[in-house]
């Protein structure tokens, strides 16, 4: 085996002075897909077989002994054997738009690696394909430079395609411009998440009819609400349902319960927390976190119903297990045709993107609120996370029109007329903070209008959780030693840190600005202002604020030392194990149950409580 780097050094110490260097090498390999043998990568290193060396030199050789002006004449002639009546006409039409040599060496790269025949003998479906691989292969100029030969042509000889082709508008990677335009994005997420609209035109009844309205109306809504790749969403895993047509004939009569829809969602949540799973792109790169999958909290109801649908349908048609639940979807016409023009015809100049999509979900509120902005802030910490974005669409009433209102006003007033506790609350609230730290800030603003959260657990919960009186004496001593921590914390750093804002510290941990080591958890120091120099892994730190995912890390934990306590073979490695479980995790546990009881409700904290006991 041949190390890479060694055979693209002297494989670089052969060229003969055409002023190419390793990353040309590198580039013209990438270019064509390593001639369909990749490296072989072993202990963070690639290596090459004696075959793969033979294969790659002698498809360097003549790339390197290659001037400019011979690849240029080389690449031609190529084209000119291949295709000669495309070779033609474009030499034609290249002198009457007396463009250089350099714009139509690209396009005849481009064709010579994408044209399946001569260029007049494409139909409008293989026209359209050629032109959206020139959106991404071309520039923009060499892009119109081929549409236009093409709309040309028309008028020299007779073409198989009748339509007309342009590049459309390219979205840039600029933050202070949309990926995609507002008004759409908008529109597109209200139609997809809005209750009366859904309600309206029977969404819920129609995904159960049909599988592809189901797969679409998931593929598209998970767009809005992480910003997960491809790859990624494949990986969400099969929830476990009842009996198929039993979960399809509850929602199509409104008897699907918000329970049973959280409870899908909550399997989903709690097997990405077991499994800790790595982004595919970069699951090869030390550390990188785990994939998060955290809807916000007025969707979870949806999303929820959502996946019980695509599952109950998976189910039905026999496809196995291996298949992902997330089918991708982008199509304009496969869009039109499942779910209608109304939210088809969004995508009429172009397919769904789903980078632009993630784009626009990170951006979204930046770029509304940028207007509203103070004139020369440059450093405006106030912005909001695009996860208020779903729950906004999911929770108003009214027309997409009065709701793109509602939204700018929403921002405005969070911006000029300050920062509200209700507003920061519903932050809190949507993102899935567990925490007592919170909920004690806002009490200190509101001078007590919001109640302390009360120490001693509810008499219903110790029942349904079926604990004995031992248990129940250290749940609620695990709590109120929790409590006082909390207060211990936010004593001593309003002490260190005088003049601080408590509302705008409210905001960094709503917005997931308050960020820590790991990121399940955000950071009261962080939130603060301060830099966390404390060796305490996050869950075990008096400064850390759990969320959602910490919930579903922390079970996954549980599980994971109780593994670790079996499998111990000293005494000393058991009770090193027992005492984590005792005095850091399941104190935490019981932190975040009692913030799920009196913040989002009975039936909330409930779904949680039946997941610890179906898995603990």
């Amino acid at each position: 085996m041949t190390d890479l780097k060694e055979f693209i050094q002297r494989t670089f110490e052969m060229e003969n002075g055409h002023h190419k260097d390793e990353r040309d090498i590198v580039s013209f390999l990438q270019a064509n897909e390593w001639f369909h043998s990749l490296p072989v990568r072993k202990d963070g290193a690639f290596f090459l077989t004696d075959e793969q060396c033979a294969l790659y030199k002698e498809r360097l050789t003549p790339f390197l002994e290659c001037g400019e002006n011979e690849c240029v004449e080389r690449l031609h002639g190529v084209f000119e054997k291949r295709f000669p009546y495309t070779a033609k006409y474009l030499l034609e039409f290249k002198k009457i738009l007396k463009e250089d040599e350099e714009l139509v060496f690209y396009v005849e790269d481009f064709l010579l690696y994408r044209l399946p025949c001569e260029i007049f003998l494409l139909d409008d479906e293989m026209a359209k394909d050629l032109i959206d691989h020139a959106f991404h292969d071309l520039t923009k100029v060499n892009g119109d430079f081929l549409t236009f030969f093409m709309s040309w042509l028309k008028t020299r000889c007779k073409t198989k395609y009748r339509k007309e082709y342009m590049m459309e508008k390219r979205y840039t990677m600029n933050i202070g411009k949309e990926a995609y335009d507002v008004d759409e994005y908008l529109e597109l997420l209200y139609y997809l998440y809005n209750e009366d609209y859904i309600d309206d035109n029977e969404m819920y009844q129609k995904a159960c009819e049909s599988r592809n309205f189901a797969d679409t109306w998931l593929y598209l809504s998970l767009h809005f609400i992480c910003n997960l790749r491809q790859t990624d969403l494949e990986k969400i895993p099969h929830p476990e349902i009842e009996a198929p047509e039993t979960v399809l004939e509850k929602v199509r009569n409104m008897l699907f319960t918000p329970y049973e829809a959280r409870k899908v969602l909550l399997q989903v949540n709690y097997r990405f927390g077991l499994l800790q799973m790595k982004p595919n792109k970069t699951k090869e790169v030390s550390g990188v976190s785990s994939i998060k999958f955290i809807v916000p909290t007025s969707c979870e109801v949806h999303i929820g119903t959502l996946l019980a649908i695509c599952e109950a349908h998976r189910l039905i048609a026999g496809i196995p297990n291996e298949q992902p639940l997330v089918r991708k979807i982008t199509m304009y016409d496969q869009i039109k045709r499942y779910m209608g023009g109304e939210i088809g015809e969004l995508f009429i100049h172009s397919d769904f993107r789903a980078r632009s999509a993630n784009k626009s979900y990170l951006q979204a509120i930046f770029v509304m609120a940028n207007p509203v902005l103070e004139p020369g802030n440059d450093n405006e910490p106030l912005l909001t996370k695009g996860y208020m974005l779903a729950a906004l669409a999911r929770s108003h009433k009214g027309s997409y029109g009065s709701y793109a209102e509602m939204t700018a006003t929403y921002l405005r007033d969070a911006k000029f007329s300050g920062l509200t506790p209700e507003f920061v609350m519903s932050e809190l609230f949507e993102r899935g903070v567990l925490s007592f730290i919170p909920a004690m800030l806002l009490n200190i603003i509101t001078d007590g209008e919001y109640e302390k959260l009360p120490v001693k657990l509810q008499t219903e919960m110790i029942k349904s959780l079926a604990l004995t009186p031992s248990e129940c004496e250290y749940m609620i001593t695990a709590t109120e030693t929790a409590h006082n921590h909390a207060a211990s914390a936010i004593k001593k750093m309003m002490m260190d840190v005088r003049d601080t804002d408590l509302l705008t510290v409210l905001h960094c941990i709503s917005s997931g600005s308050a960020f820590s080591k790991q990121p399940e958890f955000l950071c009261l120091m962080t939130a603060f202002g301060k830099t966390c120099d404390r060796a305490y892994a996050c869950g075990s730190c008096p400064y850390d604020i759990s969320t959602k995912s910490a919930f579903f890390f922390m079970v996954s934990e549980y599980k994971r030392m109780e593994a670790l306590y079996v499998s111990a073979e000293t005494e000393e490695e058991k009770l090193k194990y027992k005492t984590l479980i005792r005095d850091v995790i399941l104190p935490k546990l019981y932190e975040m149950l009692e913030v799920l009881r009196t913040t989002y409700g009975e039936s909330v904290c409930y779904d949680y409580e039946m997941l610890i006991k179906e898995n603990l």
